[in-house]
């Protein structure tokens, strides 16, 4: 099936292909010792370990703090399906066995979550296996659990397009908003956010579950209105103030200094880091300096926008980190899960009254040049650049020598810088983010990973 399943080996549900009966001895949640009444999760356990879709650890217990891999999050959702779809997780349970005549997998190799992802692959609706190899994000296991579900779910809530801070809805997620609408997800505080590319634990997996199974248990609710960014921070000398979103508090430290060349800067640590060994790792900062005086620093410099004073003089508003670092957000013990970017906090940035921030389209280029090569050489090797371009029909990477030297906008709106490469590519103005946008028979916009494997696949 999918190249993730080979790698998935830890079994966190202690969950195996065992028939209903056997499901049906384990614990309700009155007796997993972990699980007490006055715990807000309590009924959401004891419904799905009543059901069998959630059979907890073995030994009387439940683990709601634990987060679950793919493959735990695969299991439940063959479950769900199954249990809507018959009355009983039977189906998905017994997959294997009463299909294993049809199984490619030797016997003595075969993986225990195999009957779940045989029985999603040949009975979920729009299923499709998602790449990870550890834990299971809140985004992967949300789009599992609505393929389950399907669109039969009665909507009891209004959510709009782009109502949750930090999902936009688009084909990949609206399974997601669907669930939101069903009263099945809620999101973590009164906005909706969702953060999903956090970790998800036990006992919100219990919840969203439960939710499922019985739509008592679904919620109603008015989402306040949007405001991603609402906490201000200001720097050294009120060069410039900074608003970052509220869902940072609690694992993003803001710490405010200047370094020794007199320039404002603000720094970020991870709190989890700063907790776990004392004093933390720096995951990056934002500074303000003279135009073009960025050269020196021990840590890569990257220029985000330039900053215009009403009295003419220029600065640079920079992101200082070490290369590639990105900060994450999540009580993950880990702390594995990549969330935004510095750049998308630079465009929070507030300055003084008739201030003018713009990236240049030379910024723009360097940074889509940049990414490109680091893609090249991640996917090709040494990159080398061509002065010519290459005549007639040549590969990629050929072609590729020749166009990222060349960059040239060829589009330009109030959002973003748009570049011919194979494909356009779209640089944001405001974040610096680069995207690869396909205009085929379904259109679409993604986000530009140099280090993904397929970050130099053009269709056609």
């Amino acid at each position: 099936m999918k190249r993730f399943l080979s790698l998935l080996t830890a079994v966190l549900l202690a969950v195996t292909a065992l028939p209903s009966a056997v499901l049906a001895a384990e614990p309700a949640a009155a007796s997993f010792t972990d699980v007490s009444p006055e715990d807000w999760f309590h009924d959401s356990v004891t419904t799905v370990s009543k059901a069998g879709l959630m059979i907890g650890k073995g030994d009387g217990v439940f683990d709601p703090e634990g987060h679950i891999t793919y493959a735990e999050a695969l299991t439940i959702a063959a479950r769900v399906h199954a249990i809507l779809t018959t009355g009983s997780p039977d189906a998905a349970d017994r997959y294997y066995e009463d299909h294993k005549n049809e199984e490619v997998y030797p016997e003595p190799n075969r993986p225990w979550y195999r009957t779940y992802s045989q029985y999603a692959e040949r009975n979920i609706r729009g299923f499709a296996s998602l790449e990870t190899t550890d834990l299971s994000v809140r985004r992967n296991f949300a789009r599992l659990l609505a393929a389950a579900v399907g669109d039969g779910a009665a909507e009891i809530n209004e959510v709009v397009p782009g109502a949750i801070p930090d999902l936009e809805e688009n084909a990949l997620t609206a399974g997601i908003y669907r669930l939101y609408r069903a009263g099945i997800l809620t999101g973590n505080d009164a906005r909706g956010t969702f953060l999903p590319d956090t970790p998800i634990r036990r006992c919100e997996a219990a919840a969203i579950a439960a939710r499922i199974l019985d739509p008592a248990l679904r919620r109603r609710f008015t989402l306040t209105e949007a405001h991603p960014f609402d906490t201000t921070l200001t720097a050294p000398g009120g060069w410039y103030t900074l608003t970052v979103p509220a869902w940072w508090e609690g694992e993003v430290l803001p710490w405010s200094g200047t370094n020794n060349r007199d320039v404002s800067r603000m720094d970020f640590y991870c709190r989890t880091e700063v907790e776990r060994n004392e004093y933390g790792g720096w995951l990056g900062g934002i500074g303000v300096m003279p135009h073009r005086e960025i050269h020196g620093w021990q840590w890569a410099v990257m220029e985000i926008a330039t900053v215009t004073y009403p009295d003419g003089q220029t600065y640079d508003v920079t992101l200082h980190m070490p290369s590639d670092v990105q900060f994450t957000v999540g009580d993950s013990a880990d702390y594995d899960r990549a969330s935004r970017s510095l750049r998308t906090v630079a465009s929070a940035m507030q300055f003084p009254e008739g201030c003018e921030v713009i990236l240049h389209a030379d910024a723009a280029r360097e940074l889509l040049q940049n990414a490109l090569i680091e893609a090249y050489e991640n996917t090709y090797g040494p990159f080398t650049p061509l002065e010519t371009k290459p005549d007639g029909v040549v590969a990629d990477s050929e072609y590729l020598r020749w166009v990222i030297p060349h960059l040239e906008v060829s589009e330009e709106t109030d959002e973003y810088y748009e570049f011919p490469v194979i494909f356009p590519f779209r640089v944001d103005k405001r974040t610096g983010e680069i995207f690869k946008h396909y205009n085929g028979l379904d259109p679409f916009t993604v986000p530009f990973d140099p280090h993904a494997p397929n970050a130099l696949a053009f269709a056609g």
